[in-house]
């Protein structure tokens, strides 16, 4: 007995818990597939600090400040497998924002002279 808990109820209750987060996942993982953001809300519907949840969240966001947010949420978990595919949409969101800032390689108001060749 620990703290008044049996040692054995509390060990059958992580497992429960683990075993449903990965029903859960399973259900998010199908949802996102279908493209049933709303399900995803729906079976995580609070904040969690959880990287799998967190990954599914930003997905099955549609507000893409919110999904940036999440997303570097996750880059906090150093031990993450879902770090570095977050780190990877970040950089690719930052390198085409940044693309986006430059102005064109083209100038379509410059006037060019073209000479005509009479043979």
């Amino acid at each position: 007995m620990v703290g008044g808990i049996h040692h054995n109820s509390t060990k059958e209750f992580i497992i429960k818990s683990r075993k449903k987060m990965k029903e859960s996942l399973r259900e998010g993982y199908s949802a996102l597939f279908d493209g049933n953001r709303a399900a995803i809300e729906k079976l995580f519907p609070m904040e969690s600090d959880e990287p799998p949840v967190i990954w599914l969240k930003a997905n099955a966001a549609e507000d893409t400040k919110e999904r940036l947010r999440l997303l570097e949420l996750i880059l906090t978990h150093p031990y993450s497998e879902y770090q570095n595919m977050a780190a990877a949409i970040l950089e690719r969101e930052n390198h085409y924002a940044h693309e986006l800032s430059l102005p064109p390689s083209y100038k379509f108001w410059v006037k060019r002279r073209v000479e005509v060749v009479e043979e």
